[in-house]
């Protein structure tokens, strides 16, 4: 009965998605696909200049391949990310959509199978039951409207975590370096690998970057890397963009909280700009010291999580579609409430449940009153409880082995 159950839901939500989400965004003309597609048509066409950097320029191009329908850039991204779309280039704007799009929905299906395997749920109704949310999880659905490349990074990192559980370093080295190479993405888990110990899954991951570099520059050179690093360092300073509350991360978020901008913050909480770098450095430099400290010692999995997470909600204008990475630590953390079966936990686990799937029209005016503005953040707040579910986690671990330390310490004595 529960099994059938399941499956119902999965059936409704699956009916859902293919109606709400999916089939609409066959050919729907939005931002972010055009923008992959453009600089991979664009090195198709040999066309392919530093020019792509300069917003203006790019957003041209943008609109020529989209006939002055959509407008777009590409500044953040490494000069390789131009490669992602080539395979299909070649095909028109709209039947190279429809081919992503369904490459996408089987790379998701990859990825929750990867988790699954990875966390060895073998009940078909949890495995149901994963699918299902993931079938109506707002992130994803975003992710899948506007054509972005955030399921093949999911995809990536599942492959990661499958492949670091089972002992595969060099696959594993090939999932986070191919991640880091499209998208710059995995940071904390290369820096819980380091506290770790991993050396050979960090070296095959360095290998993997290394080649996507030499590639990128064989085929780009000098000059594109460094105007991208040119526009790296041009975003790490205050954008006033990211104020919007369409960004839900934590240095935004004090943005949002302390600098002022006539179009995107008129009014924030406090008008005063220097304590939006400290605050963020502050509280970037904490996650980091608890994930390094608990990281060490505890299971693979939940480091995983973990750096997942602090990956999204620390990312630099992190929007919805960011957090279809989150997937895959609510997986995780799932699992250990399958093993647990602890009421707080499972409260926890439907209060972030709750803050990552809530509706949110990022445009109401309220957001631009001051009374609301604390309410404005209800992704970074569910990933920011993620995390720290996972930092409680990974608790236990590092307590045992200070008490196995002890007797040690006794018989010195």
């Amino acid at each position: 009965m529960r099994t059938r159950l399941a499956l119902l839901v999965f059936v409704l939500a699956a009916i859902y998605f293919l109606g709400r989400t999916f089939l609409p965004a066959l050919t729907t003309m939005t931002h972010s696909f055009p923008a992959y597609y453009t600089a991979s048509r664009l090195v198709v066409e040999g066309r392919w200049s530093v020019r792509v950097y300069d917003d203006e320029w790019f957003e041209a191009r943008v609109l020529e391949m989209t006939q002055g329908r959509v407008s777009d850039h590409f500044s953040l991204h490494p000069p390789t990310t131009s490669l992602l779309l080539v395979p299909i280039a070649w095909l028109d704007l709209t039947t190279a959509r429809v081919v992503w799009q369904i490459f996408n929905l089987a790379l998701l299906i990859a990825a929750l199978w990867l988790v699954l395997d990875a966390l060895q749920i073998l009940d078909v109704f949890w495995r149901l039951a994963l699918f299902g949310f993931a079938f109506v999880y707002p992130p994803l659905a975003e992710n899948i409207r506007v054509g972005q490349a955030y399921i093949l990074i999911l995809f990536l990192f599942a492959l990661a975590l499958w492949s670091g559980l089972r002992g595969a370093k060099l696959l594993m080295g090939i999932g986070l370096g191919a991640a880091a190479g499209i998208k710059l993405s995995g940071a904390p888990i290369w820096f819980v690998l380091a506290v770790r110990r991993d050396w050979r899954a960090l070296f095959w991951s360095g290998v993997v970057v290394a080649l996507s570099a030499l590639l990128g520059l064989l085929g780009f050179g000098w000059e594109a890397w460094f105007a991208f690093l040119q526009r790296v360092m041009d975003y790490s300073k205050p954008v006033p963009l990211a104020a919007h509350v369409a960004f839900q991360a934590t240095p935004d978020f004090f943005q949002r909280m302390f600098v002022a901008s006539a179009e995107f913050n008129p009014t924030p909480l406090f008008d005063a700009p220097a304590f939006a770098p400290v605050f963020n450095f502050v509280l970037l430099g904490a996650a980091l010291g608890a994930l390094g400290w608990f990281a060490r010692n505890a299971k693979f999995e939940i480091a995983f999580a973990a750096a997942v997470t602090a990956g999204v909600i620390f990312f630099p204008m992190a929007t919805e579609y960011h957090y279809t990475l989150l997937l895959l630590p609510l997986a995780v953390m799932g699992a250990r409430l399958l093993e647990t079966r602890s009421r707080f936990e499972a409260a926890w686990f439907a209060a972030i449940l709750l803050l990552l799937c809530v509706p949110f029209d990022w445009n109401a005016p309220r957001w631009n009153e001051r009374a609301w503005v604390l309410f404005a953040y209800p992704r970074l707040y569910g990933g920011g409880l993620l995390f720290v579910w996972c930092v409680r986690a990974m608790l236990p671990a590092r307590k045992s082995q200070t008490a196995a330390l002890v007797p040690a310490k006794q018989v010195a004595q």
